[in-house]
């Protein structure tokens, strides 16, 4: 029985290994929510498109990394300008040793499993905040499609991925300060403007 146990604690042990590091759920808030009754059409014809936008921030210091995502809606046929449904909602996640995770111009490059990860539960936590904030207004049958987070995730954090993509640096109070082209082996390649050495919410 001991050499069985022993074997399973060194495969748990490899597993773990393998994770690199491990991430919680620190806090689930919603940031925003509006929603205008007035521009209600009682049409069921009328289709409604969903725009969803998710932000990355973070702070080493704290090993914490905050998804913030942002679900809007307008009718289809509509400017995109008048909004119907609007919710914010920040997850913040911890990691620990998040630090290694920085390239050399502090940008970071999470784990493909991971960046995918804290997208599925964001979405999932702005469903729900959404599907709770909206109960007794004419729009409370809306609930958000399921969503697949690997393709919110390639599009939206592709420098995670290997791919190149634009990345935003900001300071601490949101301002962006500059751009960053990331390149397939995660290194900057190119910036805007000179930015400080870290991202920061």
């Amino acid at each position: 029985m001991t050499k069985v146990k022993a074997k399973k604690s060194a495969q748990q042990k490899k597993e773990n290994s393998s994770q690199g590091f491990a991430i919680q759920v620190k806090r689930i808030k919603e940031m925003f929510f509006s929603v205008n009754e007035q521009l209600h059409i009682p049409d069921p014809s009328k289709l409604l498109k969903l725009e969803l936008a998710p932000m990355l921030g973070f702070h080493v210091e704290s090993n914490s990394v905050g998804m913030f995502t942002r679900v809007f809606y307008h009718y289809e046929d509509r400017p995109i300008n008048e909004i119907l449904i609007d919710i914010k909602v920040d997850t913040r996640f911890e990691v620990l040793n998040l630090k290694d995770y920085l390239n050399e111009t502090g940008t970071l490059i999470l784990p493909e499993d991971t960046i995918v990860t804290m997208v599925s539960l964001s979405i999932s936590h702005t469903r729900a905040l959404l599907a709770q904030s909206l109960s007794g207004t004419v729009w409370q049958e809306v609930i958000m499609p399921l969503i697949n987070p690997v393709d919110i995730s390639r599009f939206y954090f592709a420098y995670m991925f290997g791919e190149e993509k634009e990345v935003l640096k900001t300071d601490a109070s949101g301002k962006v300060l500059g751009k960053e082209i990331v390149n397939a082996s995660n290194k900057a390649v190119r910036t805007g403007k000179r930015v400080p050495s870290k991202n920061s919410y």
